[in-house]
């Protein structure tokens, strides 16, 4: 019930809610097989109370002893690349932290997405078990910041450091990664994706190189946002 509640409410928003594609480069993302998608955070409203009996009601769950008070609407922040990836023959499978909440983390696998633990290495190889076992046309979609960077890049012009996880499972399964840049004009009610070429990265990178590869990542993502705010900005 809450998987097809979740590809409701996705094509729901879809209609109401415009997606801007800017592409970078002409890479044909049709032929890629699996890949990771590598992302920004972006705040959103939360729009639930958590309590609300109808809500509730709907997904059938006791709230007794919750710690949220309410329901961040994830649906609306990911959407853009649920639809994004199925325009070009994919399904996306979003990758969501556990939750010290049991209620969050049963909506969130109801709604299928992947709920990993918060230790950073039990999250890591779980994740590499998970995408070995995906079909050829899925891909994974990553937020290695850990957070939301709306704030932090408006006021110092910077995205919260990435953690190095998405590296390691590009490396383990061979698969390349695909930066996506996203901001929402709350005026226009509109999303925009900036979509980066398509990164193959060196497999034989040590630490350093890791770190240093993914603060590359973070400023290519980083520039990639203002390039689209400034549609809605200037």
């Amino acid at each position: 019930m809450l998987r097809e509640q979740y590809d409701n409410e996705v094509d729901e928003l879809s209609k109401i809610v415009p997606i801007e594609v800017v592409r970078e480069g002409d890479s044909d993302l049709y032929s890629e097989g699996k890949f990771i998608v590598l992302a920004n955070h972006i705040a959103t409203p939360s729009i639930y109370p958590i309590t609300d009996k109808k809500l509730t009601d709907r997904f059938g769950l006791e709230v007794e002893g919750h710690h949220w008070k309410i329901l961040s609407p994830l649906i609306f922040r990911h959407f853009p690349f649920i639809k994004f990836l199925r325009s070009i023959g994919h399904e996306g499978h979003i990758i969501s932290k556990s939750s010290n909440d049991d209620v969050l983390n049963t909506i969130r696998s109801g709604w299928g997405l992947c709920v990993i633990p918060n230790s950073q290495t039990a999250r890591t190889l779980m994740l590499q078990d998970y995408v070995k076992n995906l079909p050829g046309n899925h891909s994974i979609v990553v937020f290695p910041e850990s957070g939301d960077s709306h704030w932090y890049l408006d006021q110092y012009h910077w995205l919260l450091p990435f953690r190095k996880g998405a590296y390691y499972i590009s490396r383990e399964n061979d698969l390349p990664i695909l930066p996506i840049s996203i901001a929402y004009d709350e005026e226009e009610c509109v999303y925009y994706l900036y979509v980066h070429e398509m990164e193959r990265p060196d497999k034989d990178l040590d630490l350093g190189e890791v770190v240093e590869y993914m603060h590359y990542l973070e400023d290519k993502i980083a520039t990639g946002i203002r390039t689209v705010q400034k549609r809605f900005r200037d």
